[in-house]
């Protein structure tokens, strides 16, 4: 499978995002805050979905980014 684009709406930070992936290799950086840990969260969620079912937001992915 490849990923060939990335949009996010209502994520996280992100209000909107779009990012064209090229083929090959691609790495993700930026300065602190800048989204990266959303961006991986998200195909997290997207990819493997989140099974933890503590209240902590810190271990449950999903109650970051979305409210209860």
């Amino acid at each position: 499978m490849r990923i060939l684009q990335i949009d996010l709406t209502h994520f996280g930070r992100f209000d909107h995002f779009s990012c064209a992936l090229p083929e090959g290799f691609t790495v993700v950086y930026g300065e602190n805050e800048a989204g990266k840990s959303t961006i991986m969260d998200f195909l997290q969620l997207v990819f493997y979905g989140t099974s933890k079912q503590g209240s902590d937001p810190r271990e449950h992915i999903r109650k970051r980014y979305v409210g209860e």
